[in-house]
């Protein structure tokens, strides 16, 4: 399996400089389960070659979405990225969100968001009857944005919740081959969990 993902915008001011990064971890997940990757950094123009040989395409977390937070990477990161979503569901190609890339699919079909407290740099339970998150139970939470039930789109389905709240954190679309969760699955926060046992729980979240 190749796997595309698409890279976060971080800017540095003092030297005039905005930047595209990715966490090396996402590196170590991949290289866990022997899967080919290739970056997917900020484009104005997304040519229909850059899926060629691609089976997934990861939307990755960092930034705000520009209608909740606008700025200039914030801005440039959702016109690339809006466009290359377009390309996915055009190329029927299965995507997966993360975090923001949750929050991006969300607000792509027409959902929204709130601020919320108590989800940054903590980790919590979720509940969820979904087979393929049946081995999650507890979760990384590094977001200020959430998705209430009744702000999720009506074209996605709400697969699990926090565990005391009705913030949803993992969704599916009703007909295309999209899905997302808020936690990062590359991001082993877990002090008692080996990177590959943690890995290894959060698989299933790209089989479909």
């Amino acid at each position: 399996m190749k796997i595309g993902i698409t890279m976060r915008i971080d800017e540095f001011n003092s030297i005039s400089e905005n930047r595209v990064s990715l966490d090396i971890n996402w590196i170590c997940f991949f290289e866990t389960f022997g899967y080919r990757y290739q970056l997917i950094p900020y484009s104005k123009i997304i040519r229909p070659d850059y899926l060629d040989n691609i089976d997934i395409v990861i939307f990755s977390g960092g930034n705000d979405l520009s209608e909740y937070n606008n700025n200039f990477v914030n801005r440039i990161r959702d016109e690339s990225e809006f466009q290359l979503l377009d390309l996915c569901i055009k190329s029927k190609k299965k995507v997966v969100g993360i975090c923001r890339g949750m929050q991006l699919i969300n607000f792509y079909f027409s959902g929204r968001q709130k601020k919320i407290d108590g989800h940054l740099k903590q980790n919590h339970l979720i509940k969820s009857e979904a087979k393929w998150l049946t081995d999650i139970k507890l979760v990384n939470s590094f977001h200020n944005w959430g998705i209430p039930y009744d702000y999720l789109s009506d074209s996605l389905n709400a697969m699990a919740f926090s565990k005391d709240e009705n913030y949803v954190e993992a969704l599916e679309h009703k007909s295309l081959l999209i899905r997302g969760v808020m936690w990062h699955p590359e991001r082993n926060t877990f002090d008692k969990l080996s990177n590959e046992d943690y890995f290894r729980s959060q698989q299933k979240i790209l089989e479909f």
